[in-house]
This record gives C-alpha cells, sequence and structure tokens, in this order.
C-alpha cells in the first residue's frame, strides 16, 4: 500500500509559484475582484448558462500544469498516493477539497482565496441556485491524453457552481458538449430545443456553469489538455436542504419545467 503524504514536502518543485495563488490571476482579473459589476462585465456569456472569462495568468497555467505532471511523476517513483480528482477521472490531481471548514484530502494548492474571487460573480450569476452562499469546494486538475482518458460521459457535477479552467497543453478535440440545467429527479430527460451546445476550450479560460449543467467531455483527438477544474458548494444550503437545490423536488430553474431563454444572461 502506497504511503500517502501531507503535501508537497518531501519534494522539490521547479516552480514553487505555481503552488501558490498569490500574483496567479489574469490581471484583468485581479483588476475586477471584488467589484461585482467589473466582473460581469468581465464575464462573456456564450451560451444561456455558461459564461467565459480570463482567471489564471497564462505563465501560471503552463507552470502549473507541468508542475502538476512532475509531482505525478515524483509520487509514483516514491510510491506515494496521488488522490484521484473523482470517480469519473482516472488521470489528475486532488488539489484541495474542504468541507465545513474541513480539509479531506492533503492540500497541494490553496483554493479558498479563488473561490472567494469569484463568489460576487458567482452570486449575480448564479443566485436561483445559491451562487452567494458558497462556503466549501472540491478543487482537482484532470489530464485528457490519448493514452489516458480520452472523453469523459454525460454527467452533472456535485456542486452548484463550477469553473472549468484550461490549463492548456497541445490538443484538438476534447470539447465541452452541454444539455441543459435539471434536478436531481429530471437529470436523464432528453435535451431541449436550444439547450444543446459545445464550447472549444481556450488556455486560459474558464468557463462558469451551475453544477446541475449536464455535460461531458467529447474525445480528445491528438496531443493532451489538462483542466483545473473547481466545483464549488454552498454546504449551508445543503444542510439545511435547501429546495432551490433541486435535491428534493424540482426547482423554477430547471429546465424540464422553464424555457431556455429564463435563464440570466
Amino acid at each position: 500500500m502506497p504511503n500517502v503524504v501531507p503535501a508537497r514536502e518531501a519534494w522539490a518543485p521547479r516552480h514553487p509559484e505555481a503552488w501558490t495563488l498569490e500574483g496567479a490571476f489574469h490581471a484583468d482579473f485581479a483588476a475586477a475582484a471584488g467589484d461585482p459589476e467589473r466582473l460581469v462585465a468581465l464575464a462573456r456569456p456564450v451560451h444561456p448558462g455558461l459564461w467565459a472569462l480570463p482567471v489564471l495568468d497564462p505563465t501560471w497555467c503552463a507552470h502549473h500544469r507541468s508542475e502538476v505532471a512532475a509531482y505525478r511523476a515524483w509520487a509514483a517513483r516514491a510510491g506515494v498516493a496521488v488522490v484521484a480528482p473523482n470517480s469519473m477521472n482516472r488521470y489528475g490531481l486532488v488539489l484541495d477539497s474542504v468541507v465545513d471548514g474541513d480539509a479531506l484530502t492533503p492540500c497541494l494548492l490553496d483554493l479558498a482565496p479563488l473561490r472567494a474571487a469569484l463568489t460576487p460573480l458567482t452570486a449575480r450569476l448564479f443566485p436561483e441556485v445559491g451562487g452567494g452562499a458558497l462556503d466549501s469546494h472540491h478543487g482537482f486538475v484532470v489530464s485528457y491524453a490519448m493514452d489516458g482518458d480520452r472523453d469523459l460521459s454525460f454527467h452533472a457535477d456535485d456542486a452548484e457552481v463550477t469553473l472549468n479552467l484550461c490549463l492548456g497543453g497541445g490538443f484538438e478535440g476534447g470539447e465541452l458538449w452541454f444539455e441543459g440545467r435539471r434536478c436531481f429527479a429530471h437529470h436523464d430527460d432528453a435535451a431541449r430545443p436550444g439547450e444543446p451546445f459545445a464550447w472549444a476550450h481556450e488556455p486560459g479560460v474558464a468557463l462558469l456553469h451551475a453544477g446541475a449543467h449536464r455535460h461531458g467531455a467529447r474525445p480528445i483527438r491528438k496531443g493532451g489538455r489538462e483542466n483545473l477544474i473547481l466545483w464549488m458548494r454552498a454546504g449551508g444550503l445543503r444542510d439545511a436542504s435547501d429546495p432551490a437545490l433541486g435535491f428534493d423536488g424540482c426547482p423554477p430553474w430547471c429546465g424540464a419545467r422553464s424555457p431556455v431563454g429564463a435563464l440570466p444572461r
């Protein structure tokens, strides 16, 4: 059984700055941070319920991508267990997972500042699913390659709001495809006209969407890519079994009962 180390103490990163968010934000995002109006102006609506915006500096993204690969290689040589991102992704790395203020895994990169910086925006874009009450998160990197995970099947995230940011890598294909927001009861319903949408990843650009916005990833056709994913959760609303989250009953935001055009833009 591999040993589990508390974090990165046993190895020496080549780019230590890639393991902290200090100075990691894209200049445009950093300038808008804390100002809801400027953040909303920065976010680009690409489809109902989907917004794209620059969040992390491209150089930081490249360094972090190489650091994750180096860390995984070191862990394999040292017999150190690497926590898989989730039940669907075999390749990648959990960076930071916090529930009720407690870390569930060793923290490799503190992502709380990123969640805090995004909350003024998520409160404006996703109020109906608890975007203003995000208090915990699960953050990880996923890797796609021709000899690894090539695609990702249809699913919804265990999150109220998700940030999906492409760290880069030379690749072709791998687009995200979406089929509308649904509550738990209607997860398997067919998409309605106007709901299907495909997003081609842009290195350094993040896509924000409700966790209940069903999606998947098309197969990589060449090369590989890495994405930083942040599942942001409203733990207080979950504990209170708030009906707005759609775990029990069908809320107004569910596409099974509301037209696509009714989503905020």
